[in-house]
């Protein structure tokens, strides 16, 4: 009776994957130096963000960023970051040989990329314009957000 279980088990195997190809090993390369990227990103896009809504508080722009920023827990914001960047990145190195894999990749790479940028600007914003925030009107925004540090 085992002999005719393992038999049945046996048949419903999947057939083995062919072999990839030097293009599609390649991609998979291409894609996992991109997610290490984008993880390095991600990283300083949180410390960044963490240091400025815990001192002087900031402009979020997206909302759903915004409401968890506004239940005020630094912690909280750092594990939906972190669940939602290893939810993205897992999926797209699962696929990274595939075309749509990379292309993913390659879109989160570079909308990090132009949020470094932005953050480039905006801490050159905040040091000109420090001594004069409160007058900026920029706290009186429905976007505006801060957090008290967590002991």
């Amino acid at each position: 009776m085992s002999l005719r279980m393992g038999e049945r088990a046996a048949s419903r195997q999947l057939p083995p994957r062919a072999r990839l190809t030097r293009a599609e090993v390649r991609r998979g390369r291409r894609v996992l130096w991109l997610a290490l990227a984008v993880l390095i990103m991600s990283a300083v896009d949180l410390a960044l963000t963490l240091t400025y809504v815990t001192t002087t508080g900031m402009v979020e722009v997206n909302p759903v960023a915004r409401h968890v920023m506004s239940l005020n827990s630094p912690a909280l914001l750092a594990v939906w970051k972190a669940a939602t960047l290893g939810l993205g990145l897992g999926i797209m190195v699962r696929y990274r040989h595939t075309r749509a894999g990379e292309a993913g990749v390659w879109i989160a790479a570079g909308v990090l990329l132009a949020l470094m940028v932005h953050w480039v600007r905006y801490n050159r914003q905040v040091e000109e314009a420090a001594p004069n925030l409160h007058l900026s009107g920029m706290m009186n925004s429905e976007a505006y957000v801060s957090m008290n540090r967590e002991p």
